[in-house]
């Protein structure tokens, strides 16, 4: 028996017991931003004030398009990178939750008008540059949702 077979049914016979692969919920993936295009900034004496070479602007973003609010106890996040969700994290349906390489970074990017208190982060390891796989996995280390992406046509030009 699968994992999220066994979690139904303890959910159909335990009252009170949520099951994180009900059909009213769905968290996706839904933007992964994985070699960030930044601008180079420099001094007045010509001297850079960024290092660009760590993608400190890499963030992923997940949607709740499901009708029922998603609490992300014992969740993670696994593949070129790695995170664990914080206990209390929930996402209300319809709504969008991002995760940042460097949370703090990410909120200086004033045209994503992002606060640090609405940012997850930081998580281990490097998004792929030229590809990789990402696994949204739930409490029961079932993949919720899993995606591929690649810098080569067709998924970049996708």
């Amino acid at each position: 028996m699968t994992r999220a077979c066994f979690a139904f049914l303890v959910a159909a016979f335990v009252p009170g017991v949520a099951v994180s692969a009900s059909a009213q919920n769905r968290l996706l993936f839904s933007e992964i931003m994985y070699h960030p295009v930044e601008k180079e900034a420099f001094d007045t004496n010509g001297a850079p004030v960024l290092d660009l070479s760590d993608d400190v602007h890499e963030f992923i973003e997940l949607h709740n398009a499901g009708t029922s609010p998603m609490t992300l106890d014992g969740w993670r996040l696994a593949g070129g990178i790695a995170y664990d969700f914080p206990g209390g994290v929930s996402v209300a349906p319809g709504g969008f939750l991002v995760i940042a390489k460097d949370p703090a970074r990410l909120a200086a990017v004033a045209p994503y008008s992002l606060t640090t208190n609405q940012l997850l982060g930081p998580w281990s390891g490097q998004l792929g540059n030229g590809g990789d796989t990402l696994r949204l996995r739930d409490a029961f280390d079932v993949v919720m949702d899993a995606v591929s992406y690649s810098a080569s046509f067709p998924w970049a030009i996708g």
